[in-house]
């Protein structure tokens, strides 16, 4: 009987198993179901269980909670121990939930309806106080901050009275020296006594005698140079005192000097004189430069007994038209003089050749001789080497 049994058992369970593999693309276990009445530990998270709560759930209040009573008065223990029903309502969330100064002032600003009219009442958020013993100028706005007046300073008032000063002088001497060579000297007839005395009322309003007014030792030993143009000459023997006189010579004029004083080179007080000769015939031009230095400074014009400042010149070194330079080292090359210098400075230089024999003169013009032919006026250039490449003298 045993052995029939184990042999049914082994048919049924061949059939289940064949079954399985015939139906194996199926579900074997289609549905099933869970007792509600046993709770589960091992899925916490299962929608089929309801949990019960006294806190907040995400996004709402839970609507199962039940506030706790409160504690009676008449209790003698409730009134001996603290209340802790507030601490432990905020802990666990419930019991009375209390609404945020916050929160209340937003809620008010809110429309109110009473009735059939609408109110709107805004209620303005309270300042921010400071929790400071300090209250007053608590506004920015009516802050005024403290803006020291800074004490005036003597030295640079005169600083600036200076340079206000010498602005105004040199405007007024600009506007001088432009009438000169503008209206003046471009005269075919030019009036020799109204140029000498335009030149005395240029001397004493701009002289150094005046304020602003320069001496020419400290002029001439400035660490600038400054290019002079002579715009115009007394004489031809004044023009053969401070240059070569090589212009005397047959079919030679001279067409243009110019100067140059101040520090250029290596050297200081230096003195350069270049003389432009224009050649009759199909010869170009020539220029002769002489190259020296202001040795001597001797105050009030000892030569000639007159005025201003007696300097002495010496070449050093000439170079002719051919480009041959000849150095001054023995006492045929040696070349020395003196000239008196009336007025200098940036715009202008007017100098005297001293001359004993004639000492005729013009209020404000000592010594200038008849007819001023001992003068030797020279205005700024500004364009040296432009001009010089028009006559191709250049280089």
């Amino acid at each position: 009987m045993s052995s029939v049994l184990v042999r049914y058992a082994m048919i049924a369970s061949y059939a289940i198993i064949i079954s399985c593999y015939t139906n194996s693309n199926k579900a074997l276990v289609s549905s099933f179901t869970i007792n509600p009445s046993i709770e589960s530990t091992t899925r916490p998270y299962s929608r089929t269980s309801t949990t019960r709560c006294y806190g907040r759930k995400r996004g709402k209040l839970t609507q199962n909670v039940s506030p706790p009573s409160p504690p009676s008065p008449s209790d003698p223990q409730s009134r001996n121990k603290p209340s802790r029903s507030k601490s432990k309502a905020k802990s666990s969330g419930g019991g009375d939930v209390s609404i945020s100064s916050s929160l209340s002032d937003w809620a008010a600003s809110q429309t109110t309806t009473t009735g059939d009219d609408s109110v709107t009442t805004a209620t303005q958020p309270k300042p921010n106080k400071r929790k400071s013993g300090n209250t007053d100028n608590n506004d920015a706005s009516s802050f005024t901050p403290f803006t020291p007046t800074p004490k005036p300073s003597a030295r640079r008032e005169r600083q600036a009275e200076r340079q206000q000063n010498s602005a105004a002088r040199y405007t007024a001497l600009n506007a001088t020296l432009t009438t000169l060579r503008d209206d003046l000297l471009t005269e075919n007839n030019l009036d020799i006594s109204s140029l000498l005395q335009f030149l005395s009322e240029t001397i004493t309003e701009f002289g150094p005698e005046t304020d602003g007014g320069v001496l020419t030792k400290t002029f001439l030993q400035t660490k600038s140079s400054y290019d002079y143009n002579l715009a115009w000459v007394g004489s031809d023997e004044a023009i053969c005192h401070v240059g070569t006189g090589l212009h005397k010579v047959p079919l030679a004029r001279l067409q243009d000097v110019f100067l140059t004083v101040g520090n250029f080179g290596l050297k200081s007080k230096c003195w350069r004189m270049m003389e432009v000769i224009r050649i009759l015939g199909p010869f170009p031009n020539v220029r002769n430069t002489l190259m020296g230095q202001v040795t001597s400074f001797r105050n009030n014009g000892v030569d000639g007994g007159s005025d201003g400042t007696s300097i002495g010149i010496r070449y050093d070194s000439i170079v002719d038209g051919v480009g041959k330079e000849l150095n001054a080292g023995t006492e045929d090359n040696k070349r020395e003089f003196n000239l008196n210098i009336i007025y200098a400075d940036e715009e202008a230089i007017i100098a005297v050749v001293p001359n004993e024999d004639d000492d005729s003169s013009v209020s404000g013009v000592p010594g200038c001789g008849k007819d001023g032919k001992n003068v030797l006026l020279f205005l700024k250039e500004d364009e040296l080497e432009e001009r010089l490449d028009k006559m191709r003298v250049g280089g």
